[in-house]
């Protein structure tokens, strides 16, 4: 899978991104409900981008989505990548890669918990590459428009 997009070269994005925080740790209640959160605001990002062209892309989730997950909701198999945490060995370098190859257009990264700096870099650089990019803190909470 990572594959797809170690053919893409590199831009000044990778310079701009900053170091990576390591995740914080949230209470056992507020995480289950995060979760359920999570969970539900990333089955209407995927059931919302089944049938636009491009990658979905899904860096380093941890137990969420399931193989069974995607099936159960009939979500598009064929189209969703995933990068495992230990595939990857420079987060800033594969999320440059996924944000600006042309060929993903929905990214969410599961993995660690972005610096505040690296965030809005990753936003613009998915603005200017119309790529749908989400932290997945972000997912939490969130209401998305219908």
């Amino acid at each position: 899978m990572y594959n797809h997009l170690s053919g893409i070269s590199l831009n000044n994005a990778a310079e701009s991104l900053v170091t990576l925080s390591k995740p914080s740790q949230a209470s056992y209640m507020a995480g289950s409900a995060r979760a359920d959160d999570t969970q539900d605001n990333l089955l209407q990002l995927l059931k919302r981008s089944e049938n636009t062209p491009g990658w979905i892309l899904l860096i380093a989730p941890n137990n969420l989505p399931s193989k069974s997950w995607l099936t159960r909701y009939q979500l598009p198999l064929n189209k969703i990548l995933v990068i495992h945490e230990k595939q990857i060995s420079d987060l800033n370098a594969t999320l440059v890669r996924a944000l600006s190859s042309g060929t993903c257009q929905l990214v969410v990264n599961f993995a660690k918990a972005l610096c505040p700096g690296a965030l809005p870099c990753c936003q613009q650089l998915a603005k200017v590459n119309n790529v749908l990019f989400y932290q997945a803190e972000q997912l939490s909470g969130m209401t998305l428009p219908h």
